[in-house]
């Protein structure tokens, strides 16, 4: 089985070579510009996740944790919204009538095809990111923090799965001329009602992150006592709004799946029963969703 999807994958190279062959030396140096700048971009994602990695496991501040792998997630899936808007209505993958008349299975025709969805932009990114940042934290705590690994592979398992098994609905929708027009509408529309919301989500939270307390011009002689009991009120008002903030990211962490790998590793070094839990739950949705392909 392995030989022939190695078969398979020097068969899909030799083509993508070939196709190379035949452009102009425009195309090879767009192609060449491209690879570069995404390479270098990546390794820069890669070595500011590693210095924050290793500031997060200096501070060890359960706050910085929560802030960083939720800005990770909302990254991540703000990008495979766009991902996803621009190729749901197309496969990435070789076609299964190609493969029909060679001796491999569906199944393996199917890995074979999932397995190249992880190749995109996004998760390019977010593998750069994420293990950065556990990377990081090993340099400085040990290799303790290997643990996070797991959950970061078994999030991006649960989001390609789901992602793989909602284009494969659309394709089969598609074929039918009844339902074909009405997809091609609620599709694009769906994508932008959820980007929408998960805009506002955002700048409800940003809005409302606190800020320091501004004081007013005063009189020197006069205004001090003022200047200094308005420092405090906004300090007690910044706590509050912070608690109440965490509280509530912690919450989203929970109940919303696609923020379910900020809410394993925003809390602690080692992992706890939540955490547990969670990896638990992307795992069956995973394996759910991949067995319904």
């Amino acid at each position: 089985m392995i030989n022939q999807l190695l078969a398979i994958l020097e068969m899909q190279w030799c083509s993508k070579v070939n196709l190379m062959r035949r452009e102009t030396w425009i195309g090879h140096l767009v192609t060449l510009v491209f690879s570069f700048a995404v390479a270098a971009s990546v390794l820069i994602v890669f070595i500011i996740g590693l210095g924050g990695g290793f500031y997060l496991a200096k501070e060890s501040s359960a706050n910085y944790y929560l802030l960083a792998w939720n800005g990770i997630t909302c990254f991540f899936v703000f990008a495979w919204i766009i991902y996803f808007s621009h190729d749901v209505f197309r496969s990435e993958g070789i076609p299964l009538q190609r493969l029909m008349h060679l001796p491999i299975s569906p199944t393996q025709a199917f890995a074979l095809n999932y397995f190249q969805s992880w190749l995109n932009l996004p998760m390019f990114y977010f593998f750069g990111a994420s293990l950065g940042v556990i990377l990081g934290g090993c340099i400085q705590v040990g290799p303790s923090l290997l643990w996070q690994t797991v959950p970061v592979l078994l999030y991006a398992l649960m989001i390609t799965s789901v992602t793989s098994l909602v284009q494969a609905r659309i394709a089969a929708w598609l074929v039918n001329p009844r339902t074909r027009r009405f997809v091609l509408v609620l599709v694009p529309a769906l994508v932008g009602l959820f980007s929408f919301g998960f805009a506002i989500s955002t700048n409800t939270i940003r809005d409302r992150m606190p800020l320091p307390g501004l004081v007013s011009a005063t009189n020197p002689e006069t205004g001090s006592e003022q200047a200094m009991i308005k420092e405090e009120s906004s300090a007690k008002i910044s706590n509050s709004q912070r608690d109440r903030i965490v509280r509530t990211l912690q919450k989203l962490d929970i109940s919303f799946p696609p923020m379910w790998l900020a809410g394993c590793l925003s809390k602690q070094i080692s992992p706890n029963f939540t955490s547990l839990c969670l990896m638990g739950l992307m795992l069956c949705t995973s394996y759910l969703t991949l067995q319904s392909n």
